[in-house]
């Protein structure tokens, strides 16, 4: 495909992303290909920098991006293409290799192995890719060609494989696009893996995979067309990933909660930015079961209600 000339989106140093020090826009651009893809952040994002693009949320390449993180002493966790999904089918196989390539010079045993020669080093970085494409991830990670063509790019044989500083992860809103993409997932060559259950939009049994998973995140869906989430669709994720002992993170509870004034201490902490919002009844399952009445408050005023850093988890990074 060909390079971009660039957007006015914000990449590198920092992260838009609570969970990571760096954002990596080596792509950007994408296509609705599911559910949670309805009211896309990251597309909105895009048709406001690109106004100008004849196709604004195309699917484009910034290989002069490509070097950023060799220029990061400091070692930070990095969102791989916050704006895009490095995996979708308008991305070269080449390109991907390339990225790897990078990643690989920015791991740990490489920077051993360079610290010896005392050449200029970086990081090590840690990197997390997120995609709603893992058929097409399982398929090129998977192909000894790949492998052989980011040896290449190297320059000699990879030390470690799959690359110990790379976390794979797949999107899953609801039932059945978790039951299709984590399966994918969990047999794609990865050192780690996650699942970013963020919208939240039905509800979801992560324990058949949580044996093979090292993270797993959960938030409510933001902007003005927001969904809301159900409580019970995140709080028995929570429980299921405690019993597991997999780190859960959860990120927001979108534009909606539980009716605040129902909350201990709910309404007292709302009183200065509650505004007019709009109420509906939302049950569990779509079959009546625990119907409660959600009322939309924004993401600012509803995040006064998380608890703490309690859970907000981190991954660990070592094999379990």
């Amino acid at each position: 495909m060909r390079p971009s000339r660039g957007t006015g989106a914000s990449v590198g140093r920092t992260s838009g992303v609570p969970w990571a020090q760096a954002s990596w826009g080596v792509t950007e651009g994408c296509t609705p290909i599911s559910e949670g893809c309805t009211n896309c952040y990251g597309l909105a994002m895009l048709r406001r920098f690109n106004a100008r693009a004849l196709e604004p949320t195309a699917p484009r390449c910034h290989p002069e991006r490509l070097e950023e993180p060799t220029h990061w002493r400091k070692p930070r966790t990095v969102f791989v293409s916050p704006l895009g999904d490095l995996f979708h089918v308008a991305i070269d196989a080449d390109y991907i290799a390339r990225v790897w390539a990078v990643m690989a010079r920015c791991s740990e045993p490489w920077r051993v192995r360079y610290l010896q020669t005392k050449a200029n080093v970086y990081g090590p970085h840690k990197f997390m890719i997120l995609t709603k494409r893992p058929d097409r991830m399982w398929s090129i990670l998977s192909d000894q060609r790949f492998k052989d063509e980011v040896a290449r790019l190297l320059g000699r044989d990879i030390p470690v494989w799959p690359l110990p500083n790379v976390m794979l992860g797949v999107t899953a809103e609801t039932q059945e696009w978790a039951g299709d993409r984590i399966s994918t997932l969990v047999t794609t060559p990865a050192a780690f893996r996650f699942v970013s259950c963020e919208p939240l939009l039905g509800p979801v049994n992560l324990r058949p995979f949580l044996v093979d998973l090292d993270w797993v995140i959960v938030g409510g869906e933001r902007g003005p067309k927001a969904r809301p989430m159900h409580p019970a669709w995140w709080t028995r994720i929570r429980d299921d990933c405690a019993a597991a002992g997999v780190p859960f993170y959860f990120k927001s509870h979108g534009e909606w909660v539980r009716n605040v004034y129902a909350e201990p201490g709910g309404a007292e902490l709302l009183k200065v930015t509650l505004k007019k919002g709009r109420e509906v009844i939302l049950d569990a399952d779509g079959r009546g079961t625990f119907p409660v009445n959600m009322e939309r408050i924004g993401h600012k005023a509803a995040d006064l209600l998380l608890d703490g850093d309690s859970l907000r988890e981190m991954p660990t990074w070592e094999a379990r």
